[in-house]
């Protein structure tokens, strides 16, 4: 079953230049799938009550138009494949004038809140999601993502209860929030997000310390524009584990 959503976006989800911010931008996906889920019969409050939530394990996302403040924009949402442990959802975007904005291809996981752990996904959540035949699927990369061979910029950061969710971890789209912090104002100020391909694989609770470490792979110069290929790696300071890893490709405004 697909699931559309109309969002209109307000003066607290732009940026400087009056254009969406990227978390907000995935704050609007995130509600979409949750809103679909409760559609078809699997609210999160189902799932809570059976000390389960659904985590983000990856997402990779196009922008081809960054809509302003005061637009509308309309959300489908379809949920097609399912694995022993990883469920495939899809995302796209349209304007008002409904021209295709922006694609994004995420996969979820199944997290156990008492044992702090994934869990191959339950029978009763299969049986109870309609799979969406209406559209073809996105692309979705299995591929690692390379490692950082130089840190160029880092921020550090300690995690804050506003920072939490549902699952009483750090709600994903703050580590986008924190990758796009780690970037010089110069950077900020001049280009936009074009790709973002995000692994989620650690959870952060309150009051842990982070940094968020970002390497200037290269500079890109094209007939179409210029570039920035980066690539982004949160870790956990005292245990010096990894919490997410990130490709992005930037491309400066004109």
């Amino acid at each position: 079953m697909k699931g559309v959503v109309k969002f209109r976006i307000r003066t607290n989800e732009v940026d400087w230049r009056h254009k969406l911010t990227i978390p907000a931008l995935v704050n609007f996906l995130q509600e979409t799938a949750m809103y679909n889920i409760g559609e078809i019969g699997l609210p999160m409050k189902v799932l809570h009550d059976k000390n389960l939530g659904w985590v983000l394990a990856r997402l990779h996302l196009h922008v081809y138009q960054h809509p302003q403040e005061v637009d509308e924009i309309v959300i489908e949402t379809c949920a097609h494949t399912f694995e022993k442990y990883q469920a495939y959802r899809d995302f796209r975007i349209y304007n008002e004038k409904q021209e295709l904005i922006c694609t994004a291809a995420s996969s979820w996981l199944i997290f156990d809140l008492e044992k702090r752990q994934l869990i191959a996904i339950p029978e009763f959540v299969r049986n109870s999601v309609s799979m969406c035949k209406e559209q073809a699927p996105l692309f979705m990369p299995k591929n690692k993502l390379p490692n950082l061979q130089n840190i160029d910029y880092q921020y550090n950061y300690q995690v804050r209860w506003h920072d939490l969710d549902a699952n009483k971890h750090v709600n994903n789209t703050f580590y986008f929030q924190w990758i796009l912090e780690s970037l010089p104002l110069a950077i900020l100020n001049s280009f936009y997000v074009e790709e973002w391909d995000m692994i989620f694989k650690n959870e952060c609770l309150f009051g842990e310390t982070v940094a968020v470490q970002t390497n200037l792979v290269e500079e890109i110069h094209t007939e179409e524009g210029e570039y920035l290929m980066l690539l982004h790696k949160i870790i956990k300071e005292k245990e010096e584990k990894d919490v997410v890893s990130a490709r992005v490709k930037l491309k400066k405004a004109v």
